[in-house]
């Protein structure tokens, strides 16, 4: 059994692969909310101070 620990010790190649997928989708997300919601801030800053 300890001969092969790469059958139930530490997730397999497919799992970590899956899991970097999403870590990177989830920094993908953050940042394009980064940038949405500097733009909504931008947005109301300049309508508040035009009127």
């Amino acid at each position: 059994m300890l001969s092969s620990p790469s059958t139930s010790a530490g997730p397999t190649l497919h799992e970590r692969g899956r899991a970097l997928f999403v870590k990177r989708r989830l920094r993908w997300l953050m940042a394009a909310a980064a940038v949405a919601n500097l733009v909504l801030w931008t947005l109301v800053f300049g309508l508040s101070s035009a009127t």
